[in-house]
């Protein structure tokens, strides 16, 4: 990576940084009681959010930021992040017909070749 790249990524590190603490920083703790319960009725964990921010789901990550080793969101973070989750499992729902997952492509495709 040459020193253009380095540059530009900490750039937008900055910028992420400076939102999450203009829009006021919270826990995941916190942030983990704003949210609603699973499907079973538990409340979210910090560890589901922490993967929310590493991984995402759907192609969604929740924005965050590590202070002191502590990974931090906000609330603007979160009603974004919902937001964009609930657009891609809505585009989901509506394009159900379609495969699931690569196994199925190919069953799919071994049938269609008989």
């Amino acid at each position: 990576m040459n020193q253009h790249n380095f540059e530009t990524q900490d750039r937008v590190i900055n910028v992420r940084v400076n939102q999450i603490l203009q829009e006021g920083a919270i826990e995941l703790e916190a942030a983990a009681s704003l949210l609603p319960p699973n499907r079973n009725g538990f409340p979210l964990s910090k560890h589901s959010l922490t993967q929310l921010i590493i991984r995402g789901r759907r192609g969604v990550k929740l924005r965050g930021i590590s202070v002191g080793g502590r990974l931090m969101t906000s609330r603007a973070a979160i009603f974004e992040y919902v937001s964009q989750e609930t657009e891609a499992a809505l585009a989901g729902i509506r394009g159900a017909s379609g495969p699931k997952s690569g196994a199925r492509l190919r069953r799919l495709e071994v049938a269609g070749a008989r």
